[in-house]
């Protein structure tokens, strides 16, 4: 053989080798392995190798071998929804203390369905927020505070919060230096221990059988709207310009502190007494421009006096079973002016202290006395006294 016929012939063996490897070894009529060294006949399927068990948060993968080659899919997670039902803006948080962990200065967190907790949510950021609960109910079970105020400016509107406390315990406390307004709703319970800025413009407060606002020492408590059934007790500074106060068989009021009263209504009796601070008695002080105030217990004054100093401006006082005013020994009591009208026959007024009289109008002008009164009104002219100045 010439070599030129030589070099023709390696030619075609190198075309014919070239297009036998190149083509898959399915077509070529041939067998390859897959991974587990099986041979796979002309025709059969491609198999799909499974994955390893998914490491928790990796995404899902599948894995596939076409002519040893490796094709790797993989498929993102989703993760199923979590219902939020405390919203401030677009965010939404899962629970009520998410939000007011989160909530910024100026903010509102908007409730949107009915809540039953024991947990007690706690703000100790000093921000200012405003929670409107939409008259969703907002039921506390458990035995602490439903709400600790620690610091910033909380205010709540559209509620409707129920739920027993133990005795000494309320839904509210609020810390020196922090504050709560209260705009609206209804609060079945002991509503506020407080030792910081309380204000109350509106909304029912049903606790008819003891204290349902507590203001300490260091506490400021405005009462400038609302429907206050059960006592309201001062240690503190108290100011009551609108709204009502009552509590069904204790007094309305009951006032150790400073108490300024401009107007409202006060139905039950007023207390004005004194604390003892490190051995020192310190009188309780009432200043009334107006207002109502109306006792209708068999017994029950208006106002009772007992160690401390009252001033009356205005108002009006009625009883509908006793005497309105009385003033207990060595107690001092102003009356400038206001009506005073009581049920009792035979006296309007009982002092046992130190009382003056310079205008006012006094039912039927009798004073039973058995203290001290100067610069007695003209109109008071009858006494039932056993010694007078």
């Amino acid at each position: 053989m010439s070599q030129r016929m030589r070099k023709g012939l390696s030619l075609l063996i190198a075309v014919f080798l070239f297009f036998t490897l190149s083509l898959p070894a399915e077509a070529a009529g041939g067998r390859f392995p897959d991974l587990s060294g099986q041979m796979l006949s002309k025709g059969a399927p491609i198999p799909l190798v499974q994955p390893e068990a998914p490491v928790a948060e990796a995404p899902a993968q599948t894995t596939v071998y076409v002519n040893t080659t490796q094709y790797v899919y993989s498929a993102p997670v989703v993760k199923p929804s979590v219902p939020t039902y405390y919203k401030i803006g677009s965010r939404g948080y899962t629970s009520l203390q998410a939000a007011v962990s989160n909530v910024r200065n100026g903010e509102t967190i908007v409730v949107k369905k009915n809540t039953t907790t024991s947990a007690t949510v706690q703000a100790d950021r000093k921000v200012s927020f405003t929670i409107d609960f939409q008259n969703y109910a907002y039921n506390y079970t458990g035995k602490n505070y439903a709400f600790q105020i620690m610091n910033g400016n909380v205010a709540i509107k559209n509620a409707k919060i129920s739920g027993k406390v133990t005795r000494g315990s309320y839904y509210f406390f609020v810390k020196r230096g922090a504050g709560l307004r209260l705009l609206n709703g209804y609060f079945g319970g002991p509503c506020v221990n407080n030792f910081g800025s309380v204000t109350v413009s509106g909304g029912n407060y049903k606790f008819s059988r003891y204290v349902s606002f507590m203001n300490r020492y260091w506490g400021t408590l405005r009462v400038s709207g609302g429907n206050i059934q059960g006592q309201t007790k001062n240690f503190g500074k108290l100011f009551v310009s609108k709204g009502s106060l009552s509590c069904k068989g204790y007094e309305a009021l009951v006032n150790y502190g400073t108490c300024t009263i401009t107007g409202g209504s006060l139905n039950g009796e007023v207390y004005n007494g004194a604390i003892r601070i490190h051995k020192k008695v310190v009188p309780g002080t009432m200043t009334i421009y107006g207002g109502s105030i109306t006792a209708s217990g068999e017994k029950a004054v208006a106002l009772y006096n007992y160690w401390g100093n009252v001033t009356i401006e205005g108002g009006t006082f009625t009883s509908k079973g006793n005497g309105t005013i009385y003033n207990y020994k060595n107690c001092k009591m102003t009356i400038s002016d206001g009506t005073f009208r009581s049920a009792k026959k035979y006296y309007t007024m009982e002092n046992y202290g130190i009382m003056s009289v310079f205008k006012a109008s006094i039912g039927n002008g009798i004073i039973q006395n058995s203290g001290a009164i100067t610069k007695l009104n003209s109109s008071v002219n009858t006494f039932l006294a056993t010694s007078s100045s």
